[in-house]
């Protein structure tokens, strides 16, 4: 009897073993899948953040690199707009100095010899558009140098939009002649602004 209740002991012992150690490694393999689950989760997370993390600087990148070429290129916009300002001023500064009634009675004085020389039956009729403060000599001027030449008088007016220099033209002609400080100005510039523009872009 007793060695009956041993054995019946026994098996229950080593069933309740087995069962735990089966049970055991149930539990681990679950544990052991789920931490490979995990595991490969994070992997992959891991892999998606890198990629977002490099696209989003190359992206950082892009637009800095943009902004950096607009800000440059407005900056060089600005300098070429400020150089032909100054340009611009300059030349008229110069232009006015340059533009006196007597130098224009002589510009004028050679235009009149041409054309006569041209058409020496002719007899021009000069009108004339000069600066406001530039009226008086001018009529003084032309007076004393073109008498000779023409038989009419030049018809001079202050021009509103002329702060130097002067604008003609000579009747039958159908050529109107524009000396002004802009038109002086805008030539010039015509001329000068490329290579500037070249030189801004060195």
């Amino acid at each position: 009897m007793a060695e009956e209740l041993q054995g019946l002991l026994d098996r229950i012992h080593q069933e309740g073993v087995k069962k735990a150690d089966d049970e055991k490694n149930t539990i681990i393999q679950a544990a052991r899948k789920q931490a490979e689950e995990i595991i490969n989760t994070a992997r992959q997370e891991a892999a998606e953040l890198r990629k977002q993390a490099e696209l989003d600087a190359a992206n950082n990148e892009a637009r800095g690199k943009s902004a950096v070429s607009q800000a440059a290129r407005d900056i060089i916009l600005k300098l070429r707009q400020e150089f032909k300002s100054r340009l611009e001023n300059v030349i008229k500064d110069n232009v006015g100095a340059a533009m006196t009634p007597e130098f224009m009675a002589s510009i004028l004085r050679q235009m009149v010899e041409g054309f006569k020389n041209q058409n020496p039956d002719a007899e021009p009729k000069l009108e004339l558009l000069v600066a406001a403060k530039d009226l008086a000599e001018m009529e003084k001027q032309l007076r004393a140098g073109l008498a000779g030449n023409l038989k009419q008088s030049p018809h001079i007016l202050a021009g509103q939009d002329i702060d130097s220099g002067l604008k003609f033209s000579v009747s039958g002609d159908n050529v109107f002649f524009d000396f002004s400080d802009n038109a002086i100005a805008d030539i010039i510039c015509a001329y000068v602004g490329p290579r500037l523009a070249e030189m801004i872009k060195a």
